[in-house]
């Protein structure tokens, strides 16, 4: 027998995770509410650093991530 299990270690509900390429030098993160909506940047603190990017403090769940 054999079982695949995801263990978390870490959680935190407050946090959205998204890449360290997206935060600039100034501590901002370009960002569209809509596709329809114009680019807006918006000052982020950031927290921890995980596997799949870095945690980002002041950002809404659900905005457009502006590509470089």
């Amino acid at each position: 027998m054999s079982a695949r299990l995801t263990i978390v270690t870490y959680n935190n509900e407050q946090a959205i995770v998204i890449p360290s390429q997206a935060i600039e030098p100034d501590m901002t993160v370009a960002y569209r509410e809509a596709m329809d909506k114009p680019v807006e940047r918006v000052k982020v603190t950031t927290g921890q650093s995980t596997a799949q990017g870095v945690e980002v403090f002041g950002l809404k769940p659900g905005l457009v991530k502006i590509s470089k």
